[in-house]
């Protein structure tokens, strides 16, 4: 609703407070589509709707996740369903709780289509011509409604720029096993930088990473804190613990010889986030080797 040209005056505000993750904001049910559903509530026996309904509140319960969150702040005291759910191997692979709004959706379009169908069948749009072209018109306007309502005009198809940095064709013929680490770790721009460059690097994003390769991230406290998929406020500073596991990872991996720090990402809304990394690399490894307004490419320097 925050790019509908009807509402988004009175509730982008408020939509910037439940934004929870970059790739998966927000899910709108949609005001006509709640009125069908109370209609269809009410209007029919509870033997009929009331599988669907319970099935739309428990998925909507789910997806709500871990912890109760109210207008942007969370109250990790308060525990939901999905916090004991969670490490159950079919819900894990889940991974965001979002997406078992799915199914309430279902749920839901089946309790508005009681709703719709209850309207329809009344007398006076069944009885004679003018009855059914009533109905028609009826049809015409609520379909009209609700595409207004669901409007999201200009759409952002989540397409991108396919340029990238020139320095990368330069490493490209660089002879030896080398290898890159991105920070942040576990995004696509990386993967699609490593198609222009192919050498190995640390960190790529697939679907099903091996259970080993989760725990080697997770552990390297300098790993986990890169992780773009785990952070969603501005990094403040550098731990001793995260500056101590990074030093330990540039001496285990003696070929890891290009650290590149993205500046801008094609799918993210701010990489403020890692900023905090920039002076600290420069700290570590001088002034970049190559910088463009993509990337800042710093060349390893190990004791």
């Amino acid at each position: 609703p925050s790019e509908n040209p009807v509402y988004t005056e009175y509730v982008r505000h408020i939509y910037e407070l439940f934004k929870t993750h970059f790739t998966e904001w927000g899910s709108y049910l949609g005001i006509i589509t709640i009125a069908l559903m109370l209609w269809g509530a009410f209007n029919f026996e509870v033997r009929k709707t009331g599988m669907w309904v319970l099935m739309f509140f428990l998925f909507v319960i789910i997806s709500l996740g871990p912890h109760l969150q109210i207008m942007g702040k969370q109250f990790d005291d308060i525990q939901l369903p999905f916090y004991f759910l969670q490490e159950l191997p079919v819900i894990e692979s889940m991974r965001s709780p979002k997406r078992f709004l799915v199914t309430a959706m279902l749920a839901a379009a089946v309790i508005a289509g009681f709703g719709a169908h209850h309207i329809f069948t009344r007398k006076v749009f069944t009885r004679k011509a003018i009855g059914q072209w009533l109905g028609l018109a009826l049809m015409v306007v609520l379909v009209g409604l609700i595409i207004t309502d669901y409007w999201g005009w200009p759409r952002n198809l989540v397409t991108s720029d396919a340029s990238y940095p020139i320095f990368l064709e330069n490493i490209a013929p660089e002879e030896g096993d080398i290898i890159t680490l991105s920070i942040p770790i576990a995004d696509s721009q990386a993967m699609y930088y490593q198609t222009i460059h192919g050498k190995k690097m640390i960190g790529g994003y697939v679907e099903k990473p091996l259970p080993e390769a989760i725990q080697q991230l997770e552990e390297n406290k300098f790993l986990d804190s890169i992780n773009l998929w785990k952070h969603s406020e501005e990094k403040k500073g550098i731990t001793p613990e995260e500056e101590q596991d990074a030093l330990r990872l540039f001496s285990q991996y003696p070929e890891l010889k290009y650290v590149i720090y993205m500046k801008r990402l094609f799918f993210h809304p701010d990489m403020r986030l890692f900023a905090v990394y920039r002076p600290w690399l420069e700290r570590h490894f001088g002034a970049p080797v190559f910088e463009d307004d993509l990337v800042a490419v710093y060349r390893v320097i190990t004791p």
